[in-house]
């Protein structure tokens, strides 16, 4: 990433084989990640909004955030997961908070 622009999309190729599947499967998906190091809080330089488009995805602008309910083969993509100090720390309650999400 480079100013918000994507600069290597190899990681999100490498990803679509096995999104597709789940979409066609029919799963219902969140994806997480993290991306640089923006010291534990927001910063637009190291934001995966532009991943979430370029995958044709939802964005959710926090990852603590609800994700509501998901339809049959949607997929997520969660903001990144360093914005929370928490993160790089290894907190067991930020983790938890992140398994929300999910079963």
């Amino acid at each position: 990433m480079e100013g918000g622009r994507i600069t290597d999309d190899t990681r999100i190729r490498a990803a679509k084989p096995t999104l597709d599947r789940l979409r066609y499967e029919g799963a219902r998906t969140i994806v997480m990640s993290h991306l640089g190091r923006p010291e534990g809080k927001p910063n637009l330089e190291f934001s995966l909004r532009s991943v979430a488009e370029a995958m044709k995805i939802r964005f959710i602008p926090d990852c603590l955030e609800p994700v509501g309910d998901l339809s049959d083969g949607e997929i997520v993509l969660l903001e990144n997961v360093r914005f929370y100090p928490e993160e790089e720390q290894n907190d067991h309650r930020f983790s938890e908070a992140l398994a929300e999400h999910g079963e």
